[in-house]
C-alpha cells in the first residue's frame, strides 16, 4: 500500500446481529490516499465492515486498530434520506461541525472562520452556488456533493461512503467517482461500497469482493475475475477487456423458446 503504513489495520473482524454471523474474519487496511471499493451482493456484509471500521460498531471477534486521532467521514445512501426535511445546503453541512457554534456567545472570529470554511468546501465541491437552496431542490450529483461536503467540514481522515453511485446516471457516477478520487489524491483515504462493478474497475487502484468474508482484495485486473465474482455474487460473469480495463458483463444462460 503506502510507505507511511496503514492508519487503521483490522484484523480477524468477525461481526454478528442477534447471533447470526454477518462478517467472518475479515481483515483490511487503510493508509493515506487509499481508494478501496468493497463489492458485494445486497446482504454481504459492506455497510457492516463500514461500521466496524468507523467505531460504530463493535466486532464480537478480532480487533480494530485505529491510529492516533483518526477521524472519519461517513456519507449515507441517498435513498435513506429524508429528502423533504426543511434545510438548505448550508444548513445540512453545518450540522456535521463536531461542536455547536456558540451563536450568541462566540467570537467573531470563530464566525467568520466557520463561514469561510464552508464557502471553501462548497466552493471545492463546485456547489458554492447552491449553498442557499433547500435540499430536495438538488440533482443527484449535487446530492452527493453536498453530503461530501458534510464529510469535509469534519476534518476526516477516512472518507466512508455507502453507496455512493447508487441511483446516479452513467455521467453522474463518474463524475462522483473522479472527484472522490481526487480527495484521496490529497491524502484523504476513502473506502466506498459499491454495486457499479464496472465503475470500480475503471476508476479505483484497489477491490475487496466481500460477501461474510473477503473473497478477493487488490487491484481490479488480478480481482475481478470470473472465479471470484461467482463467489461473491453468486452468479456466473464473463470479465471482458476493453482500452486495457476489465469490462465485467452477466455471463449469457442457455436461450429460451418462448414460442412454445
Amino acid at each position: 500500500m503506502h510507505a507511511q503504513g496503514p492508519i487503521l489495520s483490522a484484523r480477524g473482524v468477525t461481526c454478528s446481529y442477534d447471533g447470526t454471523p454477518v462478517l467472518e474474519e475479515v481483515d483490511l487496511d487503510i493508509s493515506r490516499g487509499d481508494f478501496i471499493g468493497v463489492v458485494g451482493p445486497s446482504g454481504s456484509g459492506k455497510s457492516t465492515l463500514l461500521r466496524a471500521v468507523s467505531g460504530a460498531l463493535e466486532p464480537v471477534h478480532g480487533t480494530v486498530e485505529r491510529g492516533p486521532g483518526v477521524s472519519f467521514g461517513f456519507v449515507p445512501q441517498l435513498e435513506k434520506v429524508d429528502w423533504d426535511f426543511p434545510v438548505t445546503v448550508t444548513e445540512c453541512v453545518l450540522m456535521a461541525r463536531t461542536r455547536p457554534l456558540r451563536k450568541f456567545w462566540s467570537t467573531r472570529q470563530e464566525r467568520r472562520m466557520e463561514r469561510n470554511k464552508l464557502l471553501d468546501v462548497l466552493d471545492r465541491l463546485g456547489i458554492a452556488d447552491l449553498a442557499d437552496r433547500h435540499i430536495r431542490a438538488l440533482s443527484g450529483g449535487q446530492q452527493q456533493r453536498m453530503f461530501l461536503a458534510r464529510a469535509l467540514m469534519t476534518d476526516a481522515d477516512v472518507l466512508l461512503l455507502d453507496e455512493p453511485t447508487s441511483g446516479l446516471d452513467v455521467k453522474t457516477r463518474h463524475e462522483v467517482l473522479h472527484l472522490l478520487d481526487e480527495l484521496r489524491q490529497s491524502g484523504m483515504a476513502v473506502l466506498i461500497t459499491t454495486h457499479d462493478l464496472n465503475g470500480i474497475a475503471a476508476h479505483l487502484p484497489h477491490v475487496v469482493c466481500l460477501n461474510g468474508r473477503v473473497i478477493g482484495e487488490g487491484r481490479p485486473t488480478e480481482v475481478l475475475t470470473p472465479a471470484n465474482l461467482e463467489a461473491t455474487f453468486g452468479s456466473p460473469m464473463q470479465v471482458l477487456q476493453h482500452a486495457g480495463m476489465p469490462v465485467i458483463v452477466d455471463a449469457p444462460t442457455d436461450s429460451i423458446d418462448i414460442a412454445s
